[in-house]
C-alpha cells in the first residue's frame, strides 16, 4: 500500500481562471463588439457580420509548452459562427494561432501573422462537436515546441506543425460570418504542464 509520501505530487496549474469575478481579462463595449464577465463566465459578443473579437488576460502572461482546456458555448445568434482559443499570442493583435470551432459542427486552425490570416487547417466537419445554442464544447490545445494538437470533447481533431511563434500568451475569441449577433461564453479555463 503506497504511503502519502510515495504518491505523485499534485502539480499546480500554470494558469487557472473560473471567471466567477472580474480578474483582469479585457472588458470593453464598442460599436461592433463587447466583452464582459457574465453569469459566472467570460462572454464575447459581436454586432457586426464577418468580424472577429477576442479578450486576453491582464499583463499577458507568457507560456511555452502547455495544455489548455476551456469550456465554451453559444448564448445567442447564428450557428454559422466561429469561437475558440488563441495561443502563442504575441501581444500586438497581429501574431497568434487560433483554434476555432463553429456551433454548426466544424473546426479550423488559423495563423495570424503580421496582421494577415493564414489557414493551417481549413474548415472540416466533426461529429465530436456539440451543435446548437447552449451546447457546451470542451476545447483542448497542447503546444509542444512547434507541434500543436487540437481536440474537442476528448476527441483529437488535428495536429499542426508550425514554428513561427515559440511562446506567447493566450486569449479567447469569437467571430461572425454572414450574420451578426453572435454571443459566446467561456468558463473553466486551465493551463497545465504537459506530461513527460
Amino acid at each position: 500500500t503506497p504511503t502519502p509520501d510515495s504518491e505523485a505530487a499534485v502539480v499546480a496549474p500554470l494558469y487557472e481562471e473560473s471567471f466567477d469575478a472580474e480578474s483582469g481579462w479585457d472588458v470593453y463595449d464598442d460599436e461592433d463588439t463587447w466583452a464582459a464577465y457574465a453569469e459566472g463566465g467570460y462572454r464575447l459578443g459581436l454586432r457586426r457580420a464577418d468580424y472577429v473579437t477576442w479578450g486576453n488576460p491582464e499583463d499577458l502572461p507568457q507560456f511555452t509548452d502547455f495544455r489548455l482546456d476551456v469550456d465554451a458555448w453559444q448564448v445567442e445568434g447564428p450557428l454559422d459562427n466561429n469561437l475558440g482559443v488563441l495561443v502563442r499570442y504575441q501581444g500586438d493583435d497581429d501574431n497568434f494561432y487560433w483554434f476555432q470551432i463553429s456551433s454548426d459542427g466544424y473546426y479550423a486552425v488559423d495563423l495570424m501573422q503580421a496582421g494577415e490570416w493564414v489557414s493551417l487547417v481549413g474548415w472540416e466537419a466533426s461529429a465530436a462537436i456539440q451543435q446548437g445554442l447552449g451546447m457546451v464544447n470542451h476545447l483542448a490545445v497542447e503546444c509542444h515546441g512547434s507541434e500543436f494538437d487540437f481536440a474537442v470533447n476528448g476527441t483529437h481533431l488535428t495536429t499542426v506543425s508550425d514554428a513561427n511563434f515559440a511562446s506567447g500568451s493566450i486569449g479567447l475569441a469569437a467571430g461572425t460570418f454572414g450574420e451578426p449577433g453572435v454571443v459566446i461564453q467561456y468558463d473553466n479555463l486551465r493551463l497545465t504542464e504537459l506530461g513527460e
